[in-house]
């Protein structure tokens, strides 16, 4: 792969960013997809709850900047790429939560509930208040929100390495189908790591008040998004006898096991996003990714799919 250098000066792999159009057998697999383990197992469900919204809110924000990037076709061709992997991501992660929906978990009504929110306060509306008055506002509210996507995908991309190099996940027993889901997913978000940053910067005129700005304002949202579906997973759990549970502790819980990533970690890492020289290439190794695609049964049954 060789090296290209975004509009802001950054040097990045060149590569393609392309939907890979996956399915999953979920016949079977039950929502404590961890043996014995349903706590660490509704702390990853959260996922399939926050992510379709979120992801549904980045390919709405990034259609809205696909006029802004005419005159980078490189970029443009990302940011296209990188939304039809993320409605791929949604959808995945819908079917899920039908399929959970038909083990007996209500949890449609949450995540409708969320992605209305995130709707409202991620669209053409200046945090869902008023319309902006002129191309100006225009641009700057546009250029927070991708920002925003931004910041989030410095955590997807850490999560994502994370997932890529665990082995204890499968040493617990966790389900194939779901440990191939979040790998594969994850594997994309090394694969693009770099798209949302490049954008956001190049939109923004390489905003870095903006940058940090977005950093502060995702973190405590994310905690709260992870915490309310997590806990709501676990309230209607049977095996869990209605037991009070701390999310926080139920986390670092099974961090501690190596079945999550600890907050620690993924704290520590926005002190390199608050540098001025921040490059997200530096985060992960895209032939991980590639590597994970070579022996992924999603990701190669959809490979054959498109060669027959």
């Amino acid at each position: 792969m060789s090296a290209y250098i975004t509009t802001n000066g950054q040097p990045r792999e060149d590569i393609k960013i392309v939907p890979r159009k996956v399915s999953f057998d979920w016949n079977g697999v039950t929502p404590n997809f961890i043996p014995g383990d349903p706590v660490t197992s509704h702390c990853i469900n959260t996922l399939h709850i926050i992510f379709p919204m979120g992801e549904n809110a980045f390919c709405r924000i990034f259609n809205e900047a696909l006029p802004y990037l005419d005159d980078d076709p490189k970029l443009k061709a990302d940011a296209i790429g990188f939304i039809r992997q993320e409605a791929m991501h949604s959808r995945s992660h819908q079917i899920v939560l039908g399929h959970y929906e038909t083990c007996g978990y209500d949890v449609q009504l949450l995540a409708d509930k969320l992605d209305s929110f995130v709707a409202t306060r991620s669209g053409e509306k200046v945090f869902g208040l008023f319309n902006a008055p002129n191309e100006w506002m225009r641009r700057k509210w546009l250029s927070h929100r991708l920002m925003v996507v931004a910041a989030i995908e410095h955590f997807t991309c850490l999560m994502g390495v994370w997932m890529l190099e665990n082995k204890s996940l499968k040493a617990a027993g966790a389900n194939e189908t779901m440990l191939d889901l979040l790998c594969w997913h994850c594997a994309e978000e090394v694969e693009h790591r770099n798209v949302a940053y490049d954008i956001a910067m190049y939109v923004s005129g390489n905003n870095h008040f903006q940058r940090y700005l977005a950093m502060i304002m995702c973190v405590p949202l994310l905690y709260k998004f992870m915490k309310v579906g997590a806990l709501h997973m676990m309230a209607q759990d049977p095996t869990l006898k209605g037991q009070k549970i701390s999310f926080w502790k139920a986390w670092q819980g099974g961090a501690k096991r190596g079945l999550l990533p600890g907050f620690n970690m993924l704290m520590r890492s926005t002190k390199r996003w608050f540098r001025r020289d921040y490059n997200p290439e530096v985060e992960a190794d895209t032939q991980q990714a590639l590597d994970y695609f070579a022996i992924s049964p999603a990701a190669q049954a959809a490979e054959q799919r498109i060669a027959g």
